[in-house]
């Protein structure tokens, strides 16, 4: 089981709402007690180098908890259904189509969301979402 003291990070995950006035706005939420390593890297090439930087992030359904900036608790709904509601402050959902990121607290890398599954095999109190990014 994942405890407390396994899922030391806090991270903020920004979910992209659309434009205005030409800017992306996004909508943060604060998710605590989760996993968060930082993959750092550099890719030798012809051209050079460049930075081969990833992570991964690991939010678990039983132990995971996400709230709002101003503290109010949220819940996960779906990408399709989150930009259907009229109440998206309400939920936080997950997204690959590279416009979603999070950052972690202490750390000041933004990670792309690139892709994600929600693994529900075992018992439930394993059940968690496994978000990849760069």
């Amino acid at each position: 089981m994942a405890t407390k003291r396994m899922l030391p990070h806090t991270v903020t995950l920004y979910n992209y709402v659309g434009e205005e006035n030409d800017r992306a706005q996004y909508q943060p939420t604060v998710i605590r007690h989760c996993y968060a390593p930082l993959k750092v890297g550099v890719v030798a090439s012809n051209p050079g180098r460049r930075s081969s930087d990833s992570g991964d992030l690991y939010i678990f359904d039983g132990r995971s908890k996400a709230y709002s900036p101003d503290g109010s608790a949220r819940t996960y709904l779906p990408h399709d259904k989150w930009m259907a509601s009229e109440e998206k402050d309400k939920y936080w959902t997950l997204s690959d189509d590279g416009r979603d990121f999070y950052k972690v607290t202490d750390r000041d890398d933004r990670v792309s969301i690139r892709s994600f599954s929600h693994k529900v095999a075992g018992t439930k109190r394993m059940w968690h979402f496994e978000v990849s990014g760069k």
